[in-house]
């Protein structure tokens, strides 16, 4: 869990040291007075990652080269980020992580923002991305399986856009698609077993939400029907026309379904706001049952997410969870709930106020 969090020029803050209730508190004020970046300050200590933006230095406050992002975490442990141009350094308790795996070992965290909709409705990267994270935090090792299936499709996306023959092109691209096939075939199995663990736990929540006895349905698309080794023996003509590496889990969907079709043009509004929070909420159970510790909950600006009734439906859950929940929000009907289930509110009046009362 997080106790204390300090941040130094991050997008609206100069200076910020801001502490925590073990269990739910939400950050109460007007759009623009810092609520997301503290919940993005949260999230990165736990991921190396921003939920808003692709590079960390994008935190980094207009007019200002360098940040710093550090938290105290229960059973003495600290955690420091440190961002300068072109360089980022991840330290903990004292040592610097060159492995980033390292660096956020034994924290789970689960997010929900505005921007998470595009995994109802935007491009199978993202669903992709959803799922590997969650494999990642029941298992800090299948980073580096990602991490070296994406060298070699680089590798393997280098000899594409070169002039060659086709001949000299299967000759050299020959060891990159075995390396390929290997992780591959894991990261397809990985992938399919998580979506096998993690269904039932989202139907459950989406029942809950949606008040329904219908729910939605999950399922892992490959490209082809042909096995992958097929695919990279058989049809390496197509790559090299193309020049572009088209077949592997780098290309592969997590099909998000209701009433048997796609989620993404059936589902109404509501319906994708449960399906995202249910997503979510799955993800969380998953990693209480399997993280070697509890993980922490960010919900940035749930209003705009949930309308009144899943908000209702989310409170009477969030009063009974025992995890550490972040909330940030500008409505006041949700301070007033947060307060109802035993929870903290933190206001800041003033985008250039610095105390959060």
């Amino acid at each position: 869990m997080i106790q204390t969090i300090t941040l130094r020029n991050i997008r609206v803050y100069e200076q910020l040291r801001l502490e925590f209730p073990q269990r739910l508190s939400v950050l109460f004020g007007l759009n623009g007075t810092g609520k997301t970046t503290v919940l993005e300050g949260v999230h990165a200590l736990c991921t190396t990652k921003s939920f808003r933006t692709t590079q960390l230095s994008e935190l980094v406050r207009h007019g200002y080269t360098e940040g710093l992002i550090e938290a105290d975490l229960t059973n003495m442990e600290h955690r420091r980020i440190e961002l300068r141009p072109r360089r980022k350094t991840f330290i903990r308790n004292h040592d610097t992580c060159k492995n980033h795996s390292i660096f956020i070992q034994g924290q789970g965290i689960v997010s929900l923002a505005p921007e998470h909709q595009a995994l109802i409705t935007g491009s199978s990267e993202g669903r992709r991305k959803f799922l590997d994270q969650l494999i990642f935090g029941m298992d800090e090792q299948y980073i580096d399986t990602i991490r070296q299936y994406q060298r070699i499709i680089r590798h393997k996306q280098a000899l594409l856009k070169q002039d060659l023959s086709l001949d000299f092109y299967s000759d050299q691209v020959r060891p990159w698609n075995q390396k390929l096939l290997d992780l591959g075939q894991d990261i397809r199995q990985r992938r399919i077993e998580m979506i096998f663990e993690l269904l039932p736990r989202v139907q459950k929540e989406y029942r809950h939400l949606a008040n329904a006895h219908t729910s939605f349905d999950l399922a892992y698309r490959y490209d082809s029907h042909e096995s992958l080794q097929d695919q990279l023996t058989k049809q390496s003509h197509v790559e090299h026309i193309s020049r572009r590496a088209l077949f592997g889990p780098h290309r592969d969907d997590v099909l998000i379904r209701l009433y048997d079709q796609k989620a993404q043009t059936v589902a109404s509004q509501g319906e994708k706001a449960s399906i995202l929070l249910s997503l979510k909420l799955g993800e969380l159970e998953l990693l209480k049952e399997s993280a070697s510790a509890p993980p922490i909950l960010l919900l940035d600006d749930i209003g705009m997410t949930l309308d009144p009734e899943r908000r209702q439906k989310l409170f009477e859950r969030l009063e009974h969870e025992t995890v550490q929940t972040i909330v940030s929000a500008c409505d006041l009907d949700i301070t007033e709930k947060v307060k109802q289930v035993g929870g903290q509110v933190m206001e800041k009046q003033k985008q250039n106020d610095e105390i959060w009362a």
